[in-house]
C-alpha cells in the first residue's frame, strides 16, 4: 500500500531545501544565544553573531554528516515499524507542519 506523509527520502529532501543544518550560538554565550539558519536566517556578516558579536558556530549534532546518520539510524530501525502498525491498523497519518499540530490531531483520534 502507498504510504501517505514523509518518507525518509522527502525529510531529506525537505531538510536540504530548508538549509536545516543551522548554525547556532553555542550554549557559552548567555548574552546571545541568538539561532542562524544559513539559508533562512543568516547573520548579516558571516559567522558573526548580530546581537553579540561573537563568532556563530555550528553544533556537532546539526552538520549534514550528524543529520545524515540520523536519517540512516531511521531508515534501518524506525521506518520498518510503518509497515507493521500498518498491517495491524494501528497507523495513524497526520499531516501537519508543528508538533502541537501531531498532538492535537492524536487527542482527537483518541477521543473519538
Amino acid at each position: 500500500p502507498e504510504r501517505r506523509g514523509a518518507t525518509p527520502a522527502t525529510r531529506r529532501q525537505r531538510l536540504e531545501k530548508r538549509g536545516q543544518w543551522p548554525r547556532a550560538k553555542p550554549g557559552n554565550a548567555p548574552l546571545s544565544q541568538a539561532i542562524y539558519n544559513v539559508k533562512s536566517s543568516p547573520p548579516k556578516k558571516e559567522g558573526i553573531c548580530d546581537k553579540c558579536g561573537n563568532p556563530v558556530v555550528q553544533r556537532e549534532d546539526e552538520t549534514e554528516q550528524a543529520i545524515t546518520k540520523r536519517l540512516e539510524t531511521y531508515n534501518e530501525k524506525t521506518a520498518p515499524l510503518i509497515g507493521f502498525y500498518d498491517k495491524t491498523g494501528l497507523l495513524m497519518s497526520v499531516t501537519a507542519t508543528s508538533s502541537d499540530d501531531v498532538i492535537n490531531a492524536i487527542q482527537k483520534r483518541i477521543s473519538k
